[in-house]
């Protein structure tokens, strides 16, 4: 019987090669001071803009959808049945016809048989739906609002 030997041997070499150039070797702690030139699309709000990155000199920013559940109704009276007497909440010296659209008036009208009438300024299609008195007699009217109607005046559209 013949025995064979085998031998392995495995080599591994670790060093280091000198080289004829000098290698950067990394800082611990080392930062990097970048300064990122402001923009309209940099996620801050900053130069003018009026939200982030729209308004100002940038894009014009996205109208807001403002939502809201309408508890006013409309209370519609025959003005023909109504003579009375008419009171109206709103009336001042720049309204003296009770046509104001930014106070919610509120029109106390009686009906010929003396039944009385509430009637609120109430929004309706985005405008006001402004009760008045005229002649003594209910009467109403819709004015128009430029930023939409809320609680029954018009809305400044000042978001708060």
């Amino acid at each position: 019987m013949r025995w064979m030997i085998c031998l392995l041997v495995i080599v591994v070499i670790v060093g280091c090669v000198p080289t004829e150039e000098p290698i950067d070797e990394p800082v611990e702690n080392e930062s990097i001071d970048e300064t990122v030139a402001e923009s309209c699309e940099d996620g801050l709000l900053n130069q003018d803009e009026e939200q982030i990155d729209c308004g100002g000199i940038c894009a014009d920013c996205p109208a807001k959808v403002i939502s809201e559940t309408i508890e006013d109704s409309l209370e519609v009276t025959d003005v023909a049945e109504v003579s009375n007497g008419c009171t109206d909440s709103d009336v001042d010296e720049s309204h003296p016809d009770g046509l104001n659209p930014d106070i919610k008036g509120v029109v106390e009208a009686h009906e010929k048989d003396g039944t009385p009438h509430t009637l609120r300024d109430s929004c309706y299609t985005g405008n006001v739906f402004e009760y008045f008195c005229e002649n003594g007699t209910s009467a109403s009217k819709e004015l128009e609002c430029e930023f939409g109607c809320r609680k029954g005046i018009c809305w400044d559209g000042i978001i708060e």
